[in-house]
């Protein structure tokens, strides 16, 4: 018996906002690929009436395509937070808490970069609360979001 193989919820997420298609078992060749994506699946292109007839400029020293035209702004609009926060009373009566947030954006040029952030700069949509009180808390998420074509904002979270 063969079980079949399926792209994860974030993969399927990403891949919609990006407009392409992730299926297991196949490969992307191209290196403009975000680092979080790449051997997650190959990816098909879609021609869409929104990138209809825009250039794809090549870049040298960059990603393979040049994605700074206005038509683009929906991928660049991208966020994703990566989030750890922990907290639990000390022994000494004091609370101890750690955070840590990843920030990930895509730039100019369609490249994708990780950069540090904080739990205060979360987006107001994020499920994320710090406790007023000094229980035990876990919070671990990534969170998605994005302003699409039209200018309309989404989001998604999964908690794990």
């Amino acid at each position: 018996m063969e079980l079949e193989s399926r792209p994860n919820r974030e993969s399927r997420l990403t891949a919609s906002l990006t407009g392409c298609l992730l299926r297991s078992g196949e490969y992307p060749t191209s290196s403009s690929y975000p680092a979080h994506l790449i051997n997650r699946g190959k990816v098909e292109q879609r021609t869409t009436s929104l990138t209809q007839g825009v250039p794809a400029l090549p870049v040298a020293d960059q990603a393979d395509m040049d994605i700074s035209d206005p038509a683009y702004d929906f991928v660049r609009s991208i966020r994703v937070y990566q989030t750890e926060f922990h907290q639990h009373p000390g022994h000494d009566g004091n609370c101890s808490r750690s955070s840590t947030v990843r920030l990930g954006t895509y730039g100019q040029q369609g490249d994708y970069r990780w950069n540090r952030s904080s739990t205060g700069l979360l987006p107001p949509a994020s499920k994320f609360s710090q406790p007023d009180d000094c229980g035990y808390y876990d919070f671990r998420s990534v969170f998605v979001d994005w302003h699409d074509f039209a200018g309309a904002y989404g989001f998604e979270e999964v908690r794990y």
